[in-house]
């Protein structure tokens, strides 16, 4: 392993070290030193010796898997290809855990990156907050007795394309979503709020369970959902019923295969909800302008123009992720390094020749 340690006002003339065109970097930030490290393990090096508090920034790239044990800010490239802005996204390749712990006063949070595999929460979180991520699939592992805190977790303009299974025993739980795409969720009993959300539903969030007569209704109670777009799977076998404990304001609920169960008032997915404010529409086609029943990143969740000026949310807005006040995008909120050419050598006087770009968030 090679690392560099630099000023932040001498970026531009490291001394003494040999990078590769177009390095994968991982910059660590403690006590306002920074460390560069450098290739496929960067971030397994970076975080290796960070502290709680610590911020980890990734360039574009595929970074080996880590376990995260420590309460810091780590920072992508971001989730998604952008031509216009020339950004390549940063990827995390392999399944990891995150195990802090809810006695840690450091919040982490995680920004701006893609990963297809599977992130397990043990041991407590309290307070993180993911945002802007790719995720493939979420697990948080309890276990009966488990007296670990999993409060206050925040997502932000994520997608979760596969599932979502919140803390199931732990007594002391509570989540927010906000502006995200959220595929087989099952909270697990876990007080959630989700704003300007789309949750699609399609039963194998409750694989584990010995009954699969209802998706929502098992799969997601005391919840709260502001400007929401609830999709289901439905057959004969299948319904979708939000359960008793559940609120709902401003939502729309539709279908993938067939309308049958959603107009029929046996099935009618809003009839324990006790306000007025929630509507079915019977055919998705009639929502999106386009949508795949099986996940592609390229696509967009855009509503069809009568939905959108029809179905508004409860500030006025259109429904699902880019309605609300901070509107879906997949761009980071901090900058990102977008490209670092090093030469192959130093020059005479021992410097080297660094082309650093780097993009301004959002």
């Amino acid at each position: 392993m090679k690392k560099i340690f630099l000023s932040l006002a001498l970026l531009l003339s490291f001394t003494g070290a040999v990078f590769a065109q177009s390095s994968m970097l991982a910059t660590l930030s403690h006590e306002g030193e920074i460390t560069v490290f450098y290739g496929s393990d960067a971030l397994k090096d970076a975080h290796a010796v960070a502290q709680h508090g610590d911020a980890i920034t990734l360039s574009s790239g595929s970074f080996n898997a880590t376990n995260i044990t420590k309460a810091i800010t780590l920072r992508g490239a971001g989730m998604a290809i952008d031509t216009l802005k020339n950004t390549y996204p940063t990827i995390i390749n392999g399944s990891f855990n995150i195990e802090i712990g809810d006695s840690v006063s450091k919040q982490l949070t995680v920004e701006g990156i893609y990963n297809n595999f599977t992130i397990t929460v043990k041991n407590g979180l309290n307070n993180a907050t993911f945002i802007k991520n790719r995720l493939k699939t979420i697990q948080y592992e309890t276990a009966k007795g488990d007296t670990k805190q999993y409060k206050n977790n925040r997502f932000i303009h994520c997608k979760i394309v596969e599932h979502f299974w919140g803390p199931s025993y732990s007594s002391s739980k509570s989540m927010s979503f906000s502006n995200c795409y959220i595929r087989s969720i099952n909270n697990n009993n876990c007080n959630s709020i989700f704003t300007n959300c789309i949750i699609y539903n399609d039963g194998t969030a409750n694989y584990h369970s010995s009954s699969y007569t209802s998706i929502l209704n098992e799969s997601l109670q005391y919840c709260t959902f502001y400007n929401c777009i609830l999709l289901g799977t439905f057959n004969s076998s299948y319904y979708n019923v939000l359960h008793t404990t559940n609120q709902a304001y401003n939502c729309i609920a539709t279908h993938i295969t067939s309308s049958n169960y959603v107009t029929n008032s046996d099935h009618y997915i809003f009839k324990n909800i006790p306000n007025q404010t929630n509507s079915c529409i019977p055919s998705i086609t009639s929502v999106f302008k386009s949508f795949n029943l099986t996940y592609k990143d390229d696509e967009t969740f855009e509503l069809v123009d009568n939905i959108k000026t029809k179905y508004t949310g409860t500030d006025g807005t259109e429904i699902g992720i880019h309605g609300g006040s901070l509107p879906f995008s997949p761009t980071p909120t901090n900058p990102q390094i977008t490209k670092c050419n090093v030469a192959s050598r130093s020059t005479a006087d021992g410097k080297l020749s660094v082309d650093i770009e780097v993009k301004a968030g959002e």
